[in-house]
């Protein structure tokens, strides 16, 4: 009896980790997603907008790459959310906005 209860219990909570993983993984995406678009509003709202900036909502960093002669803007995002990480990328041009 015993021993049924601790494989039980181990596989109980195996699968409530890997179920909380799985949220985690969903709910970063989702931040790295948003994030991406908050930081495409800020970058047409602020022309001369370059280099690292946060968004602490999200809980991501954006990586700002600004060609102002030619209006091309790369933004790289990064969203860590307890230990789990998302990634979202974007290049935009600010002369056809």
């Amino acid at each position: 009896m015993l021993a049924f209860s601790l494989v039980a219990l181990g596989s109980a909570a195996a699968y409530s980790d890997m179920a909380d993983r799985r949220e985690r993984r969903i709910q970063a995406g989702l931040n790295a997603a948003a994030c991406l678009d908050t930081a495409t509003l800020m970058a047409a709202k602020d022309f001369f907008l370059n280099g690292t900036t946060t968004v602490p909502e999200f809980g991501c960093t954006v990586d700002v790459a600004n060609n102002i002669g030619t209006g091309n803007v790369s933004l790289n995002v990064t969203t860590s959310l307890e230990g789990v990480r998302a990634y979202g990328s974007k290049m935009i041009n600010l002369n056809g906005l």
